[in-house]
């Protein structure tokens, strides 16, 4: 008898710890879902925020927070109007926009590039343009910006000039290009000949720059310049262009 009663507590104490264990094991489980439910749901507002940073959402962008939420286990229509959403409500400035403006100050500044080349001694041969189509562009868009002619009684000269213009220079340095330009127009100098100038302005405006430097390509070895290593290619901006081709210098 004692052995029936011992054998039956074991059995009840042994379904009591399965009992347990089970209730253990499941809520562990749901524990972790909710963690990785919860931590799939901030990765995705996460991607939300970086995809409308810009205040737009393009449709190359919604394709990637679907597969996301999709590889998540979330509801990809969900957080696609919710980034529908918040992009529509934002004021901040588009990609496009953003570019829109970087462009308009180019073309300022090579505007008042050209305004200081006077039209008796000086032809704009080529003023190159962006415009492209499909992947299809002019040759003269690699081109640097500016190609003219200085001419003088005794012979014409052919110059390029590339136009940069930059608000500031942080800690007296400033970034003018990139190394595959850089090297392009040097490839281009020593194909066709043409000696290669960057006029380089900084701070005012634009179309009223309160510094100027025209350094020759040549001077440049790296797409940082520091400003005290380049003081002996500063021009007054209000002064007009002038090319000593002897000397290869501007004045």
């Amino acid at each position: 008898m004692n052995h029936r009663r011992m054998g039956i507590t074991l059995m009840i104490a042994g379904l009591l710890a399965f009992i347990i264990g089970l209730w253990i094991t499941t809520k562990s489980t749901n524990d972790r879902r909710a963690v990785a439910g919860a931590d799939a749901e901030e990765q995705m507002e996460n991607l939300i925020t970086l995809a409308t940073a810009d205040g737009v959402l393009t449709p190359n962008e919604e394709n990637k927070l679907k597969e996301k939420a999709l590889q998540f286990e979330q509801d990809p229509e969900a957080f696609v109007q919710k980034a529908r959403q918040i992009a529509a409500d934002s004021t901040a400035p588009s990609e496009a926009e953003i570019v829109d403006q970087s462009k308009k100050k180019g073309d300022a500044f090579e505007s008042f590039v050209v305004s200081r080349l006077d039209e008796e001694h000086w032809t704009i041969v080529e003023w190159a343009g962006d415009k492209f189509d499909n992947g299809r562009f002019a040759e003269t868009t690699l081109h640097p910006d500016l190609k003219v002619q200085l001419n003088t009684f005794i012979d014409t000269t052919i110059l390029w000039i590339e136009c940069k213009y930059r608000t500031s220079a942080p800690g007296g340095k400033v970034s003018i290009s990139y190394p595959d330009q850089l090297e392009r127009y040097r490839k281009y100098q020593s194909e066709f000949e043409i000696p290669v100038y960057v006029a380089l302005g900084i701070g005012g405006t634009p179309s009223k720059p309160k510094d100027l430097f025209l350094i020759p390509l040549d001077s440049i070895n790296d797409v940082q310049i520091r400003l005290n290593e380049i003081q002996e290619y500063s021009k007054p901006p209000s002064e007009m262009f002038f090319y000593d081709a002897d000397q290869k210098r501007w004045r």
